[in-house]
């Protein structure tokens, strides 16, 4: 008996020791063996919370993390969960975990390697503020794509390279990219795969650019250098002009077609800078960038007409209503951060912009929303360039609401100044002036939006604008009118305000060129991605459509050509007679004169000829049916015959007539 409990105490020891060594990853994360791949997901993520080292101040927290890294990734990867569900684990399996344990207990702490973050823990670390959920993605990252490049790194928890990398290279080049002014942000395709499924990332660690919703990948080292080189690369060289003196005049005075202010910047770079092209991004929508080299031969010409010398430094001129003399200058020493995005924001239209699309409009003249506190008008000088006052009146009204907004910084608060050509915008200046035609002579349309297509309107006249003696007197009584307008609301009528067409969109056949450029962008980036065997099976399958593509283009082309090739003539040489008696055959290949004749009978039929011959006898389809109506022009069968005839041709079938004396069975013989 007491040897019995001795040998039972030991068999029980021993299979305690092989229960530790050989740990069951169910038991591990607390699921069943039939537990699908998402419930051990939810395990994992609930347990390694409360395991954390970080979180966790149990002696062995760090010993259950690591079991429980090992049980996730085994039951998370389906060939090694069949293999621990077929074999379990051998010696081998246990000796290197256990090493593997051994090594991070001495070489690692736990916050440094793997980092709160990753877990959904509280932290003010910079990795968790940039990391990026599915709806941070789609809401903010995708739509800011438009105005701002957004740097992405995409890894995984359980990559030790993704992770080392993620700590040391690319935290470091993150801060400075963000300084600059780019979107950053981290992927963990752990617990983010649908993110990673619309980056069309298939290995980590990866670096992706977005600009536009459009996908560019990095593939060298992570650094703040070669990262913003990457980037700039990407970005569309149509952002800022390169300005030298051939075409400085052109630049500038292009004001007059698109109404956009200009910003020049003059520099000792070969090249504009990415900060530079960030801001052209920014502001594309309202001003025209462009750039002058100092290292370039012949940039003093353009630099000594506005003053400007290299031993300044870099210096940012700001073009308006005069091409030739800037209306704001910045030099280097003038530019702290952010003051030039400011600057560049206060001057996104002209003193007096021209109404060129519905944006513009709805910018300066907004319709009413539910922030609005106050009332905003809109004074709308319309006019028409033909007119024999056009430059001098837009001239006199630019000047006139600079000298008001010098005086009175508040003015553009509550009144705001454009110009539209009734030339350009006929049906919107129409609702405007509440007439069916346009009117003849220039006027100012004092307006009061009340919705997106309703507004007050009032009509004054704008005589005082033709001459600049009477110019101040006459622009401060139109200040009165408009401030008495609005103090009272008592506009002349309401309007319907129509559409207001979009001067300066592109066409449409460069619209869809444009979109097909951006495809084959999208394409060629795509197959940075591919292996060399998908490589290899893209070029397979694309030969082989393209061989039955064009197959099946050349036979139906020799079937076209043959359809549309000409009837032969007459002259052209016949096919040689089988018999002596045949080559005393001849067709006859007269036309028909007066279809009177065979009593409307070329309606319904086709007269036999060499070409007709080879068509509709020799070539007919299967199942048709050809019938050959023999005529002398004595025959009184004509009316019978046509009844069958009509018949026959419901149904596609072919009918011919053919003129000879020759005998009935030589024909048919030959036939």
């Amino acid at each position: 008996m007491f040897r019995t409990i001795i040998f039972t105490i030991i068999i029980l020891n021993i299979f305690n020791i092989f229960a530790k060594e050989q740990f069951d990853p169910y038991q591990v994360l607390n699921v069943a063996k039939s537990a699908s791949t998402a419930d051990i997901r939810r395990a994992y993520r609930k347990l390694a919370k409360e395991c954390h080292p970080d979180k966790n101040d149990s002696p062995d927290a760090q010993d259950k993390f690591i079991q429980l890294q090992q049980a996730y990734e085994v039951l998370s990867n389906e060939e090694k969960r069949k293999e621990y569900d077929n074999h379990g684990f051998g010696s081998d399996s246990s000796q290197n975990w256990a090493s593997q344990r051994t090594h991070f207990q001495q070489n690692f702490r736990f916050s440094d390697f793997f980092g709160n973050d990753f877990y959904d823990f509280d932290s003010s670390d910079d990795t968790s503020s940039r990391s990026i959920s599915n709806y941070k993605f789609y809401k903010q990252v995708l739509p800011n794509s438009h105005l701002t490049p957004q740097v992405l790194y995409v890894y995984s928890t359980f990559c030790a390279q993704c992770i080392v990398i993620l700590r040391t290279s690319w935290e470091r080049a993150a801060q400075d990219l963000e300084k600059l002014g780019l979107g950053v942000g981290t992927v963990d395709t752990t617990f983010t795969k649908r993110i990673a499924a619309s980056l069309r990332v298939s290995k980590v660690p990866t670096t992706v650019v977005i600009f536009q919703e459009q996908y560019s990948y990095y593939q060298g080292i992570i650094s703040y250098e070669n990262l913003k080189n990457f980037v700039n690369q990407q970005l569309p060289h149509y952002l800022v002009k390169i300005v030298t003196s051939s075409n400085a005049d052109k630049f500038l005075r292009k004001v007059e077609m698109d109404d956009k202010p200009r910003v020049l910047l003059f520099s000792k770079q070969l090249s504009p800078t990415l900060l530079y092209k960030l801001m052209a991004m920014k502001h594309q929508k309202y001003i025209e960038f462009g750039f002058v080299s100092f290292a370039t031969s012949g940039w003093y010409k353009v630099g000594r007409k506005f003053g400007v010398k290299d031993s300044s430094g870099p210096s940012l001129l700001v073009f308006k209503e005069n091409p030739l003399k800037p209306a704001v200058t910045l030099q280097s020493s003038d530019m702290p951060q952010g003051a030039v995005n400011d600057l560049l924001s206060r001057h996104h239209y002209m003193t007096v912009p021209r109404i060129t699309s519905p944006t513009v409009f709805d910018d300066l003249c907004p319709p009413p929303s539910d922030h609005t506190y106050h009332m905003q008008f809109c004074a709308i000088f319309a006019t028409n360039p033909k007119h024999r006052s056009y430059k001098e009146a837009v001239e006199n009204l630019r000047q006139s609401v600079a000298i008001a907004i010098e005086k009175d910084d508040q003015i553009s608060d509550w009144l705001k100044f454009v110009f539209v050509l009734d030339s350009t915008q006929p049906a919107f200046v129409r609702s405007l002036s509440g007439r069916e035609d346009l009117p003849s002579d220039p006027a100012i349309y004092l307006i009061w939006r009340r919705g997106k297509k309703r507004a007050s309107a009032s009509t004054v006249s704008s005589e005082f604008l033709n001459s600049y003696k009477n110019l101040d007197y006459g622009f401060q009584k139109f200040l009165a009118l408009a401030l008495e307008t609005s103090r009272q609301q008592q506009f002349e009528r309401d309007v319907q305000l129509l559409p207001i067409q979009d001067e300066l969109g592109p066409h449409l056949i460069m619209r869809y060129i444009y979109d097909a450029w951006s495809s084959v962008v999208r394409f060629y980036n795509q197959l940075h991605l591919l292996g060399e065997q998908e490589v290899m099976l893209f070029l397979i399958t694309s030969v082989i459509m393209i061989l039955s593509i064009m197959s099946t283009c050349s036979g139906f082309l020799s079937k076209l050509q043959k359809n549309l090739s000409p009837p032969q003539s007459a002259g052209e040489e016949e096919l040689p007679p089988s018999t002596e008696e045949e080559e005393e055959f001849e067709v006859e290949v007269e036309e028909v004169g007066d279809p009177e004749d065979v009593g409307g009978f070329l309606d319904c039929v086709t007269e036999l000829k060499p070409s007709t011959y080879e068509q509709f006898v020799l070539h007919q389809k299967r199942g048709h049916m050809t019938v050959v109506f023999l005529l002398d022009g004595q025959d009184d069968m004509t009316e019978d015959w046509m009844k069958i005839v009509k018949s026959y041709a419901r149904f596609k079938d072919e009918v011919l007539f053919l003129r000879s004396n020759a005998p009935y069975d030589v024909i048919m013989h030959h036939l």
